[in-house]
C-alpha cells in the first residue's frame, strides 16, 4: 500500500560546495540516510522541495533520483511522485542449519531480536504431534519479535518439549543476544541435523499486523519448521510470519536422489539440498492431520 508524502526530507545536512565530490553524490548520501528511516512504500520528497532545501538544480536531483532508482532502492512512477523501495532480504536454504543473526551479518544487516514471551505451558495435540511427543507433556513456548536495520521483520513462535530443555525457560535474556539453536547446543549438547519446512503466503492477521507493523490482511510469508537434532528426535517446531514487502526465500532445486555433496560427503553444500534423510527438504506442504482440526478449526496461523 503506498504510504502519504512525508515532506521533505528528514536529514539536517547541507551541502558543501567547497567538496570534489559532486552534489549529486552528496545529496545521495543524504538520501541514504533518509531512506533507510522510511517505510518501504512511503513517497519521498518532491523534487521541488529538494530544490528548494538544498538549493540544488532539478536536474542535480532527478540525476540523484535516477542512480537510487537504479540501485533498486527507489521507484518513480510519472504523475505519482517517487517512493521507497526497500530490497527484499532473501533466506537461502543453504543457510537453513546457519543461526538467524550470522545470516543477516553475512548479508551486511544488523539483526537484533526481542523476546515478547516465554514460558512453560500445557501440552497441545497439534504441537505436540509435530514434535513427536505424547499429549500430556508440556512445552517450553517463546515468541520472538526479529529486526534487521531496526525494523521488525519476522515473528517466530516456537514450540519445545519441556522434558529435554528444562531451564530454558529462564533464559530471556540470553535469547535477545543470542541464538536458539546455539543456546541448546551449548546448554544441552544437542547437535542440529536437519529441518523440514513449508512457506506459504497468506493475508496476515490483526495480531501478527501490529507486531510487523503492517496493515491487517497484508500479504506475507507464512512458514512451519519442525528442527531435528542428533539422536533422531525433534526439540523445535516454530511458525514464522516474515513480511512479504522485505522478504523472499531462495533455493536451489535438483532431482530426486541425487547426491549434491561432496565427494564421497553425502551432505549437500551450503546453498545445494541436502541429501540425507533430515536434511532440509523443499517439497510437499504439510497437511494438518484431520484427528486435530477438532482443536484448531480455524487453523493455527492467525488468519
Amino acid at each position: 500500500m503506498e504510504k502519504q508524502q512525508t515532506g521533505v526530507s528528514s536529514a539536517p545536512v547541507t551541502l558543501d560546495r567547497n567538496n570534489r565530490q559532486p552534489l549529486y553524490e552528496q545529496l545521495k548520501r543524504i538520501l541514504l540516510t533518509d531512506i533507510q528511516r522510511r517505510e518501504n512504500g512511503e513517497m519521498m520528497p518532491t523534487e521541488k522541495e529538494l530544490c528548494i532545501q538544498y538549493g540544488i538544480s532539478r536536474q542535480t536531483v532527478r540525476q540523484t533520483f535516477k542512480r537510487l532508482s537504479d540501485e533498486g532502492l527507489l521507484i518513480r512512477t510519472a504523475g505519482r511522485g517517487t517512493v521507497v523501495s526497500h530490497p527484499k532480504i532473501a533466506r537461502d536454504n543453504g543457510w537453513a542449519l546457519e543461526n538467524f543473526n550470522l545470516e543477516m551479518r553475512e548479508h551486511g544487516i544488523r539483526a537484533e531480536t526481542r523476546v515478547l514471551l516465554l514460558e512453560v505451558i500445557p501440552g497441545s495435540a497439534f504441537f505436540n504431534n509435530r514434535l513427536g511427543l505424547d499429549r500430556k507433556e508440556r512445552l517450553i513456548f517463546l515468541r520472538r519479535l526479529r529486526f534487521t536495520n531496526g525494523w521488525p521483520y519476522v515473528i517466530a513462535d516456537s514450540y519445545l518439549p519441556y522434558e529435554r530443555l528444562a531451564g530454558l525457560e529462564k533464559e530471556q535474556a540470553a535469547l535477545e543476544q543470542e541464538s536458539l539453536h546455539i543456546l541448546i547446543e551449548k546448554n544441552f549438547q544437542y547437535i542440529f541435523t536437519g529441518a523440514d519446512r513449508s512457506v506459504e503466503a497468506i493475508p496476515v492477521s490483526a495480531r501478527e499486523a501490529g507486531d510487523l507493523g503492517i496493515l491487517p490482511g497484508s500479504p506475507i510469508l507464512y512458514s512451519e519448521t519442525v528442527w531435528h537434532v542428533s539422536g533422531g528426535f525433534a526439540v523445535e517446531f516454530v511458525m514464522e510470519w516474515y513480511r512479504g514487502d522485505r522478504s523472499c526465500f531462495t533455493m536451489t532445486l535438483g532431482k530426486k536422489g541425487m547426491d549434491t555433496g561432496g565427494e564421497g560427503s553425502g551432505q549437500g553444500r551450503r546453498g545445494e539440498m541436502p541429501s540425507e534423510p533430515g536434511g532440509l527438504t523443499l517439497g510437499e506442504v504439510p497437511v494438518k492431520p484431520p484427528a486435530l482440526e477438532a482443536e484448531f478449526p480455524q487453523g493455527i496461523r492467525g488468519v
